[in-house]
């Protein structure tokens, strides 16, 4: 049996009543169902719910020659027979609608059996919404990720002190995770659920972004764990991998973008779509034991490692900071001295790497990093027994002493220094930092690599879209953003935005930060409840309260609407792009200008990857981001934008077999990569 449940509303009011499947029904893959509606009834929003998979057409309300009629049009990839809930139908009553009960009959319902008939006629029992005189509440539908609820999105007025049901639909590639805001009836896990409308509240829909791992057949024989197949999970998680050869067959490699390729166990980081083989071959291996004494890395790692037969394995050792290469022990094929080495596998052998520590050793800083004035820096380095209690710190400018920093300070290996604004330490290139021992003056050490002084000039993108003309440009669908700061930590359940335009008046909003950890700064995001219309003026204006209730001063921006900036992408994409030529010296572009859309703040932190040269480390590649806003167009050091670059996001991976650049952004913008500008040669 096909049933429609009942529930309560004032006038004016949203309410939510569910559709569900009963009494023991055979499969169906589909529905078509028309409800008669009272007049002044509108069905507004559908969502599936419970045992319904698969998309429904939300083109599911049509007037079918009378203005009180709906039609509800479902198909799913699965057929459903098991009772519960199916579909969660939001219905608005007009404000001028009669006090009383009325019913929702449920008229020439249809299910579609496995065959595809559309005969079978179930039976049937429609729902009832009584209409009170009760005061109206508000309850603001959220998410963050990619889904939809019931009721829909945005602001919904809803019966004072009722218990409406809630639920989350997530899109394609994505699951639902958890409830927050409310506070809400059930577990916060729990979907469907309720929320208690004794006063205004927002609840938001949690959605975690999917990704799938396939495992193929192996290459050769053996097995492997996990066994072949897909496996779906949540984005960025580890999955362990593990290759077991055949008996007379050995391991050798991992197919696809694993963490150790080599390694018969390992593990793949899933932060998009993975295929990973396991490839074995036949014959004889020998073993090769690796150890160290002291402080480095070796290659292969700590550990036992089978070679073939007869081959010359290599062997490589790098030290630590703040300690030396000494010597191999075992039997190598050059002199022990020599850091990079092999070993001939004519029988199993053990070797180990002999490290040395160094008396100081200055490691922060140690790159071509950057330092701006007005900051506070730590300064870092090593010690080893016997270099003395104390030392002293000296700033160096092109080889030359600046300034001493501290005459004498612990010799503890890290030292707090307040960059001056002052003349001082003027911005520039070329410093070093420089730490010798008070006891003897021979144990010192100065920075590897020279590093800058920058001003103190910062960038925050007030509104996203960017005004690029004095206004900021949207999409009729697109979200405005506008950046909001206080003093002390932002309340975000207090966040609050009105939004007006020609005929349109809306509030809403909802915060994300800038930075994780830190609601001093960061955007308030209203997501339109409808397209706006094209060319539009809309203002919206944000403000919040802080944690300890004291009103931050409101801010007021403007938007201008354009079909031209496209309808909101689903997912993030990074495309190349047109954009001035930065003041950096010729050649030293690394990529094409990108632009990252779609154009706003991203509900969590994206990673995005750009193609480098094999050879590029770390320290040689800077990012430049170009703002396009017309209030500070220009290029700036992507680590000067506030709120844009997750701080210690960088890093180097391997993607289409080849080296990329690995890095997180909140929201978008045009970056391009640049090869950093050559350091002068400085000595002690």
């Amino acid at each position: 049996m096909l049933e429609l449940d009942s529930n309560l509303t004032a006038q004016g009011g949203t309410v939510v009543l569910t559709m569900s499947l009963a009494n023991g029904e055979q499969p169906y893959a589909g529905i078509n169902a028309r409800l008669t509606l009272p007049v002044g009834v509108t069905l507004t929003n559908v969502t599936r719910a419970g045992i319904l998979d698969g998309t429904f057409n939300t083109s599911f309300f049509q007037a079918q020659g009378s203005t009180t009629a709906a039609f509800l049009a479902y198909s799913g990839s699965k057929t459903f027979g098991t009772d519960g809930q199916l579909l969660q139908l939001t219905f608005h009553v007009g404000p001028s609608v009669p006090l009383g009960e009325y019913a929702i009959p449920i008229l020439v319902p249809a299910l579609s059996d496995d065959s595809g008939s559309t005969s079978i006629l179930p039976g049937t029992e429609g729902g009832k919404i009584t209409v009170s005189g009760g005061s109206l509440v508000t309850l603001t539908m959220a998410k963050t990720g990619q889904g939809s609820t019931s009721p829909p999105l945005g602001p919904n007025s809803i019966l004072k002190d009722s218990s409406p049901s809630i639920t989350a639909a997530p899109a394609n590639g994505w699951r639902f995770d958890h409830w927050e805001g409310g506070p809400i009836n059930g577990a916060s896990t729990a979907n469907p659920n309720s929320v208690t409308m004794n006063m205004n509240k927002t609840v938001t829909a949690v959605f975690i972004k999917q990704t799938t791992l396939t495992m193929q057949a192996p290459t050769g024989s053996g097995t492997v764990s996990p066994i072949a197949g897909e496996y779906a999970g949540d984005i960025g998680r580890d999955v362990p991998l593990k290759a077991t050869p055949s008996a007379g067959w050995r391991f050798d490699h991992w197919e696809g973008t694993v963490n150790s390729p080599s390694s018969a166990t390992t593990s793949v980081n899933m932060i998009t779509d993975k295929t990973v083989r396991a490839v074995f071959l036949e014959g004889t291996k020998f073993k090769l034991t690796v150890q160290k004494s002291g402080e480095g890395i070796i290659v292969p790692a700590a550990g036992e490692h089978e070679f073939d037969a007869d081959v010359a394995a290599s062997i490589n050792a790098t030290p630590a900071v703040g300690w030396e290469f000494d010597k191999w022990q075992g039997p190598v094929e050059e002199p022990a001295t020599e850091a990079v080495n092999s070993v001939l596998m004519d029988g199993d052998k053990t070797v180990i790497a002999i490290f040395k520590q160094l008396p100081i050793v200055v490691t922060s800083p140690n790159t071509k990093v950057k330092w701006k004035k007005g900051t506070k820096e730590t300064i870092t380095w090593t010690h080893a027994p016997g270099t003395g209690d104390n030392v002293k710190i000296q700033l160096l400018k092109n080889g030359t002493v600046k300034k001493t920093l501290a005459n004498k300070t612990a010799n503890d290996g890290e030292f707090e220094w307040n960059i001056p604004t002052d003349s001082t330490v003027p911005a520039g290139k070329g410093y070093k930092i420089r730490v010798v021992s008070k006891s003897n003056s021979d144990f010192k050490d100065t920075s590897d690599k020279a590093f800058k002084v920058t001003a103190a000039k910062t960038l925050r993108e007030e509104v996203l879209p960017l005004g690029v003309d004095g206004w900021a440009h949207t999409s009729p669908e697109g979200p405005l953003a506008v950046r909001l700061t206080g003093e002390t930590a932002i309340d975000a359940g207090s966040v609050w935005a009105t939004v007006e335009a020609d005929g349109f008046d809306d509030h809403g909003g909802r915060w994300i930060s800038a930075t994780d950890g830190d609601n001093t700064d960061g955007w308030v995001v209203y997501e339109p409840v409808q397209p706006f219309a094209e060319g539009a003026h809309i203002t919206v204006t944000v403000g919040a309260n802080t944690i300890d209730g004291q009103p931050i001063e409101s801010v007021t921006e403007e938007f201008s609407v354009s079909t031209a900036e496209g309808k909101p992408l689903p997912e993030v994409v990074v495309t190349e792009t047109r954009a001035p030529e930065p003041k950096v010296r010729a050649g030293a572009a690394l990529s094409a200008p990108y632009r990252i859309g779609p154009s706003g703040v991203l509900d969590t932190p994206q990673t995005i990857q750009i193609p480098v040269p094999t050879a590029t480390t770390l320290d040689q590649i800077e990012i430049q981001y170009f703002s396009e806003s017309a209030r500070h167009t220009g290029w700036y050091s992507a680590g000067d934008v506030v709120g844009w670059l997750v701080p210690d996001s960088l890093r180097l991976s391997t993607c289409d077999g080849g080296q990329c650049l690995e890095f997180q952004v909140r929201h978008s913008g045009v970056f391009q990569l640049f090869r950093t500008e050559t350091e002068p040669q400085t000595s002690d």
